[in-house]
């Protein structure tokens, strides 16, 4: 029987009216073993109860211990300005214009004319050939070849080359060596310097452009298209691929894609 059940018990008898103090003394005596039991039951469950309390204090303190401590606000502050100065770096590598991203090929407003490309030997060089002409004569000068940059990437992208495409040729003279311990076909001196731009809409018919600039030691600044069919002929009748001789190249028959 628990307390409330003895208390109310108790009130119960005091209130009937017997007025019997024997008989209320009586009854405490007869429960008191039942009350000395539900006491001793409480302070058992009290130090149950306390055990249980110090126990899990005991693991929140091992928990508290073992988290992360969170950095101080100093150096989140200096990590996100750090990121920020990386992201704006980032952004204005992007938007800065590189040889790389500029147009080849400049021309004067929508005329044919042609600026000299600029910095053409930092391009990529296609490869060299000494003495290649299709004409009736033997030729005795190298051939340097380079393309743009841009152009070479799509073209090893799709096998391709896009509009604006600029080609390069230096042509050098050529001298060999006849003398003890050495032989062999050497360069000399810059000859001439040509161009041809892919642009089908100042050169629709025909899609490219041929340009000369004189000498490469001293070219001239701007240059005007070759009449209509002097080279654009040979290129359409004897070049692999799009007016371009990429049988004579290994470099951009290897970068042609599969």
């Amino acid at each position: 029987m628990t307390i409330e059940h003895l208390h109310q018990h108790y009130d119960i008898t005091l209130l009937g009216g017997t007025g019997d103090v024997l008989n209320c003394t009586r009854m405490t005596d007869h429960y008191r073993p039942v009350l000395a039991l539900t006491q001793g039951q409480r302070r058992r469950d009290l130090r149950r109860l306390t055990l249980t309390n110090l126990v899990l204090g005991l693991v929140l303190v091992a928990v508290a211990a073992c988290a992360p401590m969170p950095p101080p606000a100093s150096s989140l502050r200096s990590e996100t300005e750090s990121n920020n100065t990386l992201t704006v770096a980032q952004t204005s590598a992007r938007l800065t214009p590189t040889d790389s991203t500029q147009a080849a090929a400049v021309f004067e407003g929508t005329t044919t004319t042609l600026l000299l490309p600029k910095e053409y030997r930092q391009w990529v060089f296609v490869g060299s050939s000494l003495g290649l002409n299709y004409g009736s004569s033997p030729s005795d000068t190298f051939n340097h070849v380079y393309i743009d940059p841009v152009a070479y990437k799509e073209y090893a992208r799709t096998g391709t080359f896009p509009e604006g495409t600029v080609m390069i040729l230096e042509l050098l003279t050529a001298e060999t060596k006849q003398e003890p311990k050495l032989h062999g076909t050497i360069e000399v001196d810059f000859d001439l310097l040509e161009a041809s731009v892919k642009d089908s809409v100042r050169f629709p018919g025909e899609g490219w452009g041929y340009y000369g600039f004189g000498k490469p030691e001293a070219p001239a600044p701007t240059a005007e298209p070759n009449p209509p069919g002097s080279c654009w002929k040979c290129h359409d009748q004897k070049a692999e691929t799009d007016h371009v001789f990429t049988q004579f190249y290994p470099i951009l028959r290897a970068a042609r894609p599969r």
